[in-house]
């Protein structure tokens, strides 16, 4: 029962998270305007706050731990947690007047619209932000180590942690962009999320005063160090390659659906037994030749949003049934791949598991590596690189990170030659991929709201109709927003 409870508190707080995530954003916007290098800023200071809290709590749980055996009592790791909640809900409550307080600052201290000035604020930012954030990289570490029972029954207790955690994210990306910014607003959405830690973090504190943890299960010798070897780059890669193509759906759904706040809530809500040896190589592998297939369909993207769009035409009582059904079409077309990408971690997690004491530590290390790679996919992914590339060889970046994890993968659980032998080739794999058709994406699609005897067609005639008139003249895949 105990940990059905926590496991559903830990739903709650994946869901004030991802409502966190976008009220924080355009909170900031005000402060750092919303252009590309300011979201590109937020998403740098979020991510990289959670990948210093993964790394920070793993360590923290173990000490804690290490702690409790010597003295002969068992760990409180689910007290220690509802006092992180109840911290990050603190935070929440106080969040607007710190805002305010922020942004009086800036406007005091004398600064230019210059390099030097964005730094200033994007550091006045970070005051904000980082501290919450790198409190919520608390939740895999702690909860894997404090909810298993065995080393057995770690694997599939880490899957429940994650796949709680996620799906509780997933309704708060929803939630945020549709329902509760929108009717709350910004500062009431904030309080809001700060009521639902607080009674997350006291949920967890009477869960860790009523539970006793089993101190044969922490006996036996001192605790080792959890070794990462090649799965801490295939931890990498695959946070890469996830935030990467997130940022490409992100930009082309806004060249479909049209650029708003629904386009992204939307994206990102899509983006959550003895297990086989060889089953974490073909969950990458696998991905990898499904997002060959994927390519070609985000290409015609702008096509297939229009016809569905022209089914409701401008009629506003179809607002959310239209969106409804663009997010059961965007799920079906990537639940898939995704579930596949969101399987990796907790396969990894699988063959690092060691020990029933290291269990934090090696989750909390794994999820830091992971989340450093989200990182890196967001500002080379969804920035620096667009400088010089366009959104295919973005896609094909990811893409050829996904082939390297596998790769990775395959010399670490089989033959080291072979492997080498067989899978080096499929790197060629996103160089030889056919390039996307600029004049689709330009088209301009994503303003037709009738129905056209083009539709019928296909993507290629409909294309060809609407690009003499249509065309967004001015398009080009840079950081700018694209629409």
């Amino acid at each position: 029962m105990i940990r059905v409870i926590g496991l559903g508190l830990t739903a709650l707080t994946g869901f004030s998270g991802l409502v966190y995530e976008v009220a924080w954003q355009k909170y900031v916007a005000t402060l750092l305007g919303s252009h590309s290098e300011a979201t590109a800023a937020v998403l740098a200071l979020f991510l990289g706050g959670l990948s210093a809290g993964y790394a920070l709590f793993g360590r923290v749980t173990r000490l804690v731990v290490e702690r409790s055996t010597e003295r002969g009592r068992p760990p409180r790791l689910l007290l220690l947690y509802g006092l992180v909640e109840a911290a990050i809900g603190l935070h929440a409550l106080a969040f607007p007047w710190l805002f305010a307080g922020v942004r009086a600052l800036s406007v005091a201290i004398p600064h230019r619209v210059s390099g030097a000035g964005f730094a200033l604020d994007v550091g006045l930012v970070a005051l904000l932000i980082l501290p919450p954030t790198i409190l919520m990289g608390a939740t895999i570490p702690i909860l894997t180590q404090a909810l298993s029972r065995s080393l057995a029954d770690s694997t599939r207790l880490h899957a429940l942690v994650y796949a709680s955690n996620t799906a509780g994210a997933f309704a708060g990306a929803l939630s945020a962009g549709f329902v509760l910014v929108p009717t709350l607003g910004l500062a009431n959405v904030v309080y809001a999320m700060g009521v639902v830690n607080l009674v997350a973090g006291a949920g967890f504190g009477l869960l860790g005063l009523r539970r006793r943890g089993a101190l044969g299960d922490l006996e036996g010798g001192p605790l080792h160090a959890v070794r990462l070897g090649l799965l801490a780059p295939v931890a990498l890669l695959a946070g890469f390659a996830a935030m990467a193509l997130q940022t490409v759906l992100i930009r082309v759904g806004g060249l479909a659906i049209g650029s708003s706040e629904f386009t992204f809530s939307m994206v990102v809500a899509v983006f959550v037994p003895r297990i086989p040896r060889g089953l974490l190589f073909g969950v990458q592998a696998a991905l990898a030749v499904l997002l060959v297939g994927l390519y070609r369909v985000v290409a015609d993207a702008p096509y297939w949003v229009w016809g569905v769009r022209s089914a409701f035409r401008d009629d506003a009582l179809g607002f959310h049934f239209y969106f409804v059904t663009l997010f059961l079409g965007v799920l079906a077309v990537l639940a898939v791949p995704i579930g596949l990408s969101g399987a990796t971690l907790p396969l990894v997690f699988h063959q690092l598991r060691q020990e029933i004491g290291g269990l934090g530590s090696a989750a909390g290390r794994l999820y830091a590596w992971n989340t450093l790679g989200s990182l890196l996919g967001a500002l080379l992914g969804g920035y620096w690189l667009l400088f010089w590339l366009d959104l295919d060889q973005v896609f094909a970046l990811a893409l050829g990170a996904v082939i390297v994890s596998a790769v990775l993968l395959a010399v670490r659980l089989f033959d080291r030659r072979v492997a080498v032998l067989a899978l080096l080739p499929a790197l060629a794999v996103p160089a030889l991929l056919p390039r996307w058709d600029p004049d689709r994406l330009s088209s301009g699609l994503f303003r037709e709201r009738r129905s056209d005897p083009a539709l019928w067609l296909g993507p290629s005639e409909a294309f060809a109709r609407h690009r003499p008139n249509n065309v967004v003249s001015f398009y080009t895949d840079d950081p700018a927003s694209s629409v």
